[in-house]
């Protein structure tokens, strides 16, 4: 017996990295969860039912087939359905009848533990950021907050953390010089985008009138450049490094607008679409004053308990505070691109009442391992670390905070006790193509900008 239980493990296994999509489609507070096996096998939460109807079978793991469920022995169905219940980590008990396992394909059970025991078991974490799930940030105390917060509150969250005592809130704010950019850029970058409605259109919509929009802004920028510089002349902006970094803001807005105009002349031909997004929003970040660094210049590697999770972020933001104040902690900002816009769910457009339910949960979870893997390299070490989620141009702001105790009991247990928990808090999204979106999100950018290029003074 114990043999052929060992086998059916074995076998469970093999599937597992044979079927990639097994997953879950539900979190576990909605108490529902659906497992893919063949197209045949459901899983469902509640009062759990498992229907089988027909299973893959590999025996030698050389091929694999489908046989029907009807034909395997009593014995082999309890078997493989218990092993299916260790494999799932749901510590069930089995509730069955001796006549169903003959005459029916269904059998009941009811779990007797919650998922906060799910690495009692010694199941290994995935081992690449891109496979994990939402089922393993909430094993491991983190959750995404249940509804968006104001970018102004979290952003007040994150600059408390420089703030020192009997400093006002305005200590901490941008320079003169970056309010003035901020307002210039307002003024000047009027024409909006949208990248979403113009890929679902069968003829781009809008993608020629933004164009013709785009390079106008071009020509009349470049023409009114010498008025700019004499009306900073005559305000107390118009000292040479004042002018010096005008021209650097200059110089990275026209390259934005000349990188997206080449997306618009070459829209609609193939090949095209990989790694725009990307670039696009690292052109927009050094509007603000933001270096950017492609995620993979180097791999991260979190070890928890005795699984090695490797992953980059798709982009970062670094930092380099002075030798003297003795800090190695460098991550400003983790970017996570999603290049699909798929990856919304339901009415998220209205921003008072989006939440992490109009996201996908693969999306969030990948997004929450890389802020965790970050988390001891962040600029705002011990307090927390910035993210933000990408999805085509538009941006959601995230800040994971979680407590030192907390960490180490992840990094050397792997599971942590119910009374541990971090939260993400995360924003609404902004699309830095839309005008109206922008203006909500340029502070935020160039108080960044201002922290990455001048660290000491938030050291």
């Amino acid at each position: 017996m114990s043999n052929m239980r060992k086998d059916m493990r074995n076998i469970l296994f093999k599937i597992r990295k044979l079927k990639p999509q097994m997953k879950q489609t539900t979190l576990f507070s909605k108490t529902e969860l659906q497992v893919l096996l063949s197209n045949e096998h459901s899983f469902f939460g509640g009062s759990y039912e498992v229907r089988l109807d027909k299973i893959l079978f590999c025996p030698d793991f050389s091929y694999l087939h489908v046989t029907p469920w009807k034909e395997f022995t009593p014995q082999f169905k309890f078997l493989f359905t218990g092993c299916l219940l260790e494999q799932l980590d749901m510590s069930a008990k089995l509730t069955t009848k001796s006549e169903k396992l003959d005459s029916s394909s269904s059998v009941e059970y009811t779990t007797e533990s919650d998922s906060s025991d799910y690495f009692n078991h010694g199941r290994k974490l995935p081992p690449k950021t891109t496979e994990w799930k939402m089922s393993h940030l909430l094993e491991l105390g983190i959750h995404f907050d249940k509804s968006s917060t104001d970018l102004d509150t979290l952003m007040s969250s994150v600059k408390q953390i420089f703030r020192k005592p009997k400093q006002s809130e305005t200590d901490s704010e941008i320079s003169k010089m970056h309010k003035c950019l901020i307002e210039l850029t307002k003024d000047w970058w009027t024409f909006s985008f949208d990248f979403e409605s113009a890929e679902k259109s069968l003829t781009g919509e809008g993608v020629v009138e933004t164009l013709t929009l785009a390079e106008k802004a071009i020509n009349v920028f470049e023409q009114e450049n010498y008025n700019i510089m004499e009306n900073l002349n005559k305000t107390e902006l118009g000292d040479w490094r004042s002018l010096q970094v005008y021209s650097v803001w200059r110089n990275n807005l026209l390259e934005f607008w000349r990188y997206f105009c080449m997306l618009l002349i070459r829209w609609g031909k193939p090949y095209q679409r990989v790694g725009r997004f990307t670039n696009l929003f690292m052109a927009f970040s050094k509007i603000c004053f933001l270096h950017p660094e492609p995620g993979n210049t180097y791999s991260d590697i979190l070890q928890i308990k005795d699984s090695t999770v490797r992953g980059t972020p798709d982009i970062r933001f670094m930092a380099l505070p002075p030798s003297s104040s003795g800090r190695k902690n460098l991550e400003l900002i983790v970017v996570t691109e999603v290049k699909q816009y798929d990856a919304f769910k339901g009415d998220y457009v209205k921003g008072e009442n989006f939440s992490s339910e109009n996201l996908s949960p693969n999306v969030l979870a990948q997004h929450g391992i890389q802020l965790l893997m970050e988390r001891e390299c962040s600029f705002f070490f011990p307090a927390g670390i910035v993210g933000i989620l990408c999805i085509g141009t538009k941006v959601i702001f995230t800040f994971l905070q979680i407590s030192q105790s907390h960490y180490h009991l992840i990094r050397g247990k792997g599971k942590v006790d119910k009374t541990s928990k971090a939260t993400i808090s995360y924003t609404r999204p902004y699309d830095y193509m839309d005008a109206r979106d922008r203006t909500e999100i340029l502070e935020a950018f160039f108080w960044f900008g201002q922290v990455q290029s001048n660290p000491k003074e938030f050291t």
